[in-house]
């Protein structure tokens, strides 16, 4: 009988131990649900570096340009207080569908870049994209159409990419490419993967997923729940920072990207050009009808932009600092004008109008809705200049005259 209690204790306590156990683990997987459901709501699909994710659903690999968007998706997303919705059409660029071929008397701009342009944070309304798209109809009599064709992590490398491989048809009457200061570094970590001709004419640039093939189990893990990739993405951060972290001036640091803006920059002589580079062969793809605007990042505008705590940390600029250098400037001037290439630089523009409006987001170095408004206003002012007059003027049939260069006498007359 002693024995008979022995063993019915003993099986109540088995079984009060596993529906603990039991307890626990459904309880374990509801917080990891709660969790799951929590990161998905708060962290946006870009990455602290401000490029989104493949796998998202946003975002896809492409084998001729790295990565291009999801083509003919709707999402919608909050951004701290407000709902802002991004809609692709069937050539994977936001915004309406565009008439292929380009419909008679439309006078059309597409809009290159990487995340600045997407603008995924800010409703389609307030973009510059289509800011700009209002400004130009009030000072011209033709339709006028801007598309907004940027793309997270874009350079000018990847953008002549896409032009070559799937935006030419779009026959712009004006190709302007926003370049960006962390281009250098977008280029210097897509370099490995460039495959080039004989001649080094840039053919493609797959992402990495597709060229290493299939993924393996902890990458699919990854891409189906996005609290584990946040997880690994985190413990993989803080290794990185406490104990082999690259150097600042290393531009495929996440934390070197901005290094070559500062006051006393490192020698970024040979990115800086491969960099650039391709903008020459785009403006000869393009006919000579592309312009290039820069846009000066938070710290090269004040101290106060992009004030979150780990916001300038992510990229290793200093909490407190601005840089003041113009060399950034200089270079690229120097190149465009020695390409004949038109260039709106919103430097100048930037810094005059930093006080008493936040130009930029808090968190990322991503422009605010009154960012997009000035460069809308900034860009408006410049295509319409007379030295910018050859993109917009009907009259104009042979070669683009640049900015930069003087334009003949019988043409003047018609700008």
């Amino acid at each position: 009988m002693r024995l008979l209690k022995t063993i019915a204790g003993g099986i109540r306590h088995v079984g009060r131990l596993l529906r603990t156990g039991f307890q626990a683990v459904l309880l374990l997987i509801v917080l990891l649900c709660v969790l799951e459901v929590g990161v998905r709501l708060v962290e946006s699909p870009v990455d602290p570096g401000g490029q989104s994710e493949v796998g998202s659903d946003l975002v896809r690999a492409s084998w001729t340009s790295g990565q291009s968007l999801q083509r003919l998706v709707r999402r919608e997303s909050v951004v701290g207080d407000r709902s802002v919705s991004i809609q692709t059409n069937s050539l994977g660029l936001r915004g309406a569908e565009p008439v292929v071929p380009k419909p008679v008397g439309v006078l059309r701009v597409v809009c290159l870049g990487d995340e600045r342009v997407l603008a995924e944070r800010v409703p389609y309304e307030q973009t510059f994209c289509h800011r700009l798209q209002e400004s130009l109809q009030r000072r011209s009599a033709r339709r006028v159409e801007v598309i907004n064709a940027g793309i997270p992590g874009e350079c000018p490398l990847l953008s002549l990419l896409r032009v070559r491989h799937e935006l030419l048809a779009l026959d712009a009457d004006l190709w302007l490419l926003n370049f960006d200061m962390s281009d250098v570094a977008d280029d210097y970590r897509q370099r490995p993967r460039l495959i080039s001709d004989r001649n080094g004419r840039p053919l493609a640039c797959p992402h990495p997923s597709l060229a290493l093939g299939r993924l393996n189990a902890w990458q699919q893990l990854c891409s189906r729940f996005r609290l584990v990739a946040w997880s690994s993405r985190e413990l993989g951060s803080l290794w990185t920072r406490t104990l082999v972290e690259p150097p600042a001036s290393d531009p495929g640091s996440p934390q070197g990207q901005y290094a070559w803006l500062a006051d006393t920059p490192p020698d970024w002589t040979m990115h800086i050009e491969q960099a650039l580079q391709p903008i020459s062969r785009l403006q000869k793809m393009c006919r000579g009808r592309l312009a290039v605007t820069v846009c000066p990042a938070p710290w090269q505008v004040a101290r106060n932009e992009t004030r979150h705590p780990d916001a300038r940390a992510r990229v290793g600029v200093p909490g407190d600092s601005v840089f003041n250098s113009d060399v950034p400037f200089q270079i690229l001037g120097d190149f465009l004008r020695q390409h004949d290439i038109p260039v709106c630089d919103l430097s100048e523009g930037f810094r005059t109008a930093s006080e008493g409006v936040q130009l930029f987001q808090p968190d990322r170095a991503m422009l605010s809705p009154a960012g997009h408004e000035l460069v809308a206003r900034l860009l408006a002012e410049k295509l319409t200049s007379p030295s910018m007059a050859w993109w917009s003027d009907p009259g104009t049939h042979g070669d683009v005259v640049p900015a930069g260069a003087q334009r003949p006498v019988d043409d003047q007359g018609g700008s």
